[in-house]
């Protein structure tokens, strides 16, 4: 949830793709990296090493460049969720 508000906030509801791309990925980054020191501070640590930064960060990262591309093309063909459909 931080990383949609954060990326929401950076966006300021643009349709331009690259302000989307660099904003979700910019968001998705930093929400990977506090999730890794969640993870270190963890009596269960089993994330460990450059390897769990690794995993944990560039899984959100790419996931933060996913998303643009899905939000283009809902936006290409006009397809709209409002609000009253999510509740």
């Amino acid at each position: 949830m931080l990383i949609g508000y954060v990326a929401g906030a950076l966006n300021k509801r643009s349709d331009d793709f690259r302000r989307m791309l660099i904003s979700g990925v910019t968001a998705a980054t930093i929400g990977g990296i506090m999730l890794f020191g969640v993870f270190q501070l963890s009596p269960a640590n089993v994330v460990t090493g450059i390897d769990g930064l690794l995993l944990t960060v560039l899984s959100r990262t790419a996931c933060g460049a996913i998303i643009p591309i899905i939000a283009k093309v809902f936006v290409w063909y006009g397809i709209t969720i409002n609000k009253s459909q999510i509740l």
